[in-house]
């Protein structure tokens, strides 16, 4: 066990140095708006391509929001809970819609509503994030813990290497990823997160 606490701390420092030099452009920064490329990412059509959860949505509320502050009284929403994730490090109330409608059609027009709704920072499917496994992959809506990029209720290695491929912008991470990996509640994805979520792996 704690020879693989070390190789995580060392992978994680390899990866950092790695991409020292991207440092300053290649940060995920995200507040309260979404910035028009943002937008245009979380929105996109061609992402809606990528496998996701039937009938799910996943909502984040702007920050300090609360569940009563969201009206989904005109949405074809089955049931909702409070996303599982122990936020430690964000503000905004993240939501799991569970929808009558399970078809993708339905999935996407309930999102094209949320979107215009002045207390939601985002929706997004319940995009299934592929693990080493061809077959298999977690929903966004197994989200579990603070760290947990791949959603699979852990906060490992894999973890680390995704982060550390997002920071020199060879992956692509949803908006609920980077909820889950700004480690330290500056609303941006960088190399001082990497630093916290290897602490974090290691035990330190």
């Amino acid at each position: 066990m704690r020879i693989k606490r070390i190789t995580a701390f060392i992978l994680a420092l390899m990866l950092l140095t790695g991409s020292v030099s991207a440092i300053g452009e290649t940060d995920g920064e995200f507040g309260d708006e979404l910035t028009p490329e943002q937008y245009e990412f979380i929105y996109n059509e061609k992402n809606y391509i990528a496998p996701f959860e039937k009938g799910v949505v996943i909502v984040a509320l702007r920050k300090g929001l609360k569940v009563e502050d969201f009206n989904y009284a005109e949405l074809d929403v089955e049931s909702m809970k409070i996303a599982d994730l122990e936020q430690e490090r964000t503000d905004n109330l993240i939501l799991v819609l569970n929808l009558h409608d399970k078809s993708m059609k339905g999935v996407l027009s309930v999102i094209e509503l949320l979107k215009n709704y002045p207390s939601v920072l985002y929706a997004e499917p319940s995009y299934i994030i592929k693990n080493d496994k061809p077959d298999s992959g977690y929903p966004a809506s197994n989200m579990r813990k603070q760290g947990d990029i791949n959603n699979d209720s852990r906060v490992n290695n894999a973890d680390i290497i995704i982060m550390a491929r997002y920071i020199v912008r060879l992956t692509s991470l949803t908006y609920s990823q980077l909820l889950c990996a700004d480690m330290n509640g500056d609303s941006k994805v960088n190399n001082s997160d990497l630093i916290v979520l290897a602490r974090k792996v290691v035990g330190l």
